[in-house]
């Protein structure tokens, strides 16, 4: 079962949600904006909803700070006002409901958010495996490493560099950095 957490300074607000999304099949705890940093660390939720506008801060602010320390909630902003998600991409929101909401549009638009979300991790998931796919085949193509003793540095011999995949017309040795980009091939061991 999924956790949410539900972040209004309104406490009638909060249990009218909290009871739709408890009818829908969600855990759900109610934080006031005072303690909804604490409540995230501890109940660890799936996905937070937080209001808009608050007594001393907005719902915005605290999904930022939130997503700063916990990326993989998902957050949604609610508001009783006509927003639009443009305006909050940059703090990270994931979603908007206005309010009220009935548990119908609201199970919708979770569970629209859940795959949306769901696709980016394995997206990501993706690009990081290429990632490491490239940075292997680049260390395999190193043809050897061989230390100088009369100093303390290793010389890699390189096909081509490893910081902008310029290839080199020959093996670069005695290369101590990148003819094209400058980077430096010689490190201290």
């Amino acid at each position: 079962m999924k956790k949410i957490l539900v972040i209004n300074d309104c406490k009638f607000e909060s249990i009218v949600m909290k009871d739709c999304l408890s009818d829908i099949g969600y855990s759900v705890k109610i934080a006031s904006e005072y303690d909804a940093i604490i409540e995230t660390r501890k109940f660890q939720p799936d996905i937070l909803i937080a209001n808009l506008i608050m007594k001393n801060t907005t719902g915005d602010k605290l999904i930022s700070k939130i997503k700063s320390e916990n990326s993989q909630i998902i957050c949604l902003l609610s508001s009783c006002d006509s927003i639009k998600l443009e305006d909050f991409i940059e703090n990270k929101v994931d979603e908007v409901i206005n309010t009220p909401v009935n548990k119908d549009r609201l199970s919708e638009t979770l569970d629209k958010v859940t795959k949306n979300c769901d696709n980016i991790k394995v997206r990501r998931n993706s690009v990081d495996t290429i990632i490491k796919r490239l940075v292997n085949k680049s260390n395999r193509k190193q043809e050897d490493v061989s230390l100088d003793k009369k100093s303390s540095l290793s010389v890699i011999r390189f096909l081509f560099c490893p910081f902008c995949g310029q290839k080199f017309d020959e093996i670069s040795q005695g290369f101590s950095f990148c003819p094209y980009c400058g980077k430096t091939l010689q490190t201290s061991k």
